[in-house]
């Protein structure tokens, strides 16, 4: 099943959320769970832009979803 337009949405915001807290991906964050949540939107976006036509390719490996 293709993401709808909330999970696209969702997908788009990890943006800002990476600019905002990245280092946290790097650094661990200073409370319990922080760091778990930003990788988790990274996770949940890359597998949103896996079904977009062609995917996405990160940190060296691609992705793409097939229905």
């Amino acid at each position: 099943m293709a993401p709808g337009a909330d999970h696209l949405e969702k997908a788009r915001q990890t943006a800002s959320l990476l600019a905002e807290k990245g280092d946290i991906l790097l650094y661990r964050g200073a409370k319990r769970g922080q760091t778990a949540a930003v990788f988790n939107a990274v996770a949940f976006a890359l597998a949103v832009l896996a079904f977009q036509p062609g995917g996405v390719t990160f940190a060296g490996h691609h992705f793409e979803a097939h229905s």
